[in-house]
């Protein structure tokens, strides 16, 4: 994808001036709120997904490979509750809102339709499910979904929601925390499984983000190392050229 492509469309509303209106108290509150709830109360997205027997993930409806080198920015404003309801391998139910929204469009388990019988040794029934919002920086108009229903990886979301609301309280703001991927094995029933892992990596403010892709030079490494902490990087002036001296005059001889 182009550099001007990249720094284009949905992006700016992402981490622009629209953006920047959010109550970021309050989305911090209902984050708070939502960490730990592990038992619970469109269009172009991509899904990343996450395989818990081969310990992989994949990205999208081609099931692309996810580098273990990327470093994908995650919006908090993005996160999300819900419930999936698995039944012969296949989820056949689901609801979901916004973490920020959860006290309004949140969906009591004693409300949730019974589709058994279940088979519960497979897994089967209704799970509390947590997703996170992501952008990859080489492609910030498509924005990456994850969820997981899995212990393993809400614990790990709920984790990361955690971070979040501290760094929330200890700096005022909703920082973003830059993220690469990683997995961790573990052993259970004498299986060997894997669960995800997110590291974190650096954080940063919206409009450190903002300036970021308003760069046509950046790179994720200067977002890292701190290069927009006080906006995009100034352009090296050219040095203005000398001024153009008189011609001296020659001197008359003296009389």
């Amino acid at each position: 994808m182009a550099e001007e492509q990249k720094k284009s469309g949905a992006l700016a509303a992402f981490v622009g001036a629209g953006a920047l209106a959010v109550n970021e108290s309050a989305a911090a509150a209902a984050l708070a709120e939502s960490v730990g709830s592990t038992s619970g109360p469109g269009g172009d997205t991509k899904y990343l997904s996450f395989s818990g027997k081969t310990g992989s993930y994949s990205l999208g409806r081609e099931k692309d490979d996810v580098d273990p080198d990327d470093v994908f920015i995650v919006e908090p404003l993005a996160s999300t509750e819900g419930w999936t309801c698995w039944k012969g391998g296949t989820a056949v139910a689901k609801h979901e809102w916004p973490v920020s929204e959860r006290r309004t469009k949140a969906v009591p388990a004693a409300q949730l339709v019974d589709h058994g019988p279940y088979n519960e040794r497979a897994g089967e029934g209704w799970a509390f499910a947590l997703g996170l919002g992501l952008i990859h920086p080489d492609d910030p108009e498509v924005p990456i979904k994850f969820t997981t229903t899995s212990k393993s990886g809400c614990n790990v979301v709920s984790d990361l929601n955690r971070y979040i609301v501290g760094q929330f309280e200890e700096t005022g703001r909703l920082m973003l925390p830059l993220v690469q991927l990683s997995t961790e094995m573990f052993t259970a029933q004498g299986q060997r499984n894997y669960k995800p892992k997110i590291d974190i990596v650096a954080w940063v403010t919206r409009e450190e983000v903002a300036a970021f892709f308003d760069d046509s030079d950046g790179t994720i490494d200067d977002l890292i190392e701190g290069a927009y902490a006080g906006g995009a990087p100034a352009m090296e002036a050219e040095p203005e050229p000398e001024p153009e001296r008189a011609p001296r005059r020659a001197r008359r001889p003296a009389a």
